[in-house]
């Protein structure tokens, strides 16, 4: 399951919420986090900077930075493990990209998802 809630203070301000649970067999595991976007392109909307963290039940925290322009946002995330997974040889390192295009073409109204609360 997966739940995003997404509120702007004001035009210049955004803050988004959300949580994953997921469970395989007997593995289940859920993660809870958010990030705050401050609007960088100087009031025209074209422009947000975001910044937050992730914690996963039990393993890691994963703060977060994220650019978006437009309608592509690109961000990095990089797990700090405070599990017993440290103890090992090894320590786990996980650096993460993600890639989000959002809304579809203005003149393309076919590829739109509906939102039925609207």
């Amino acid at each position: 399951g997966h739940t995003y809630f997404n509120y702007s203070f004001n035009p210049f301000l955004s803050m988004n919420l959300n949580g994953i649970f997921q469970y395989q067999s007997k593995p289940s595991y859920f993660a809870l986090g958010g990030a705050i976007g401050m609007d960088i392109s100087g009031g025209e909307g074209s422009g947000k900077l975001y910044a937050g963290g992730w914690f996963r039940e039990g393993d890691a925290f994963y703060p977060y930075i994220g650019l978006e322009v437009k309608k592509v946002q690109l961000g990095f995330s990089y797990d700090i493990t405070h599990s017993k997974q440290n103890q090992g040889p090894t320590i786990p390192q996980s650096f993460e990209m993600s890639f989000i295009i959002r809304g579809a073409p203005e003149d393309d109204q076919t590829r739109r998802i509906s939102c039925p609360w609207r």
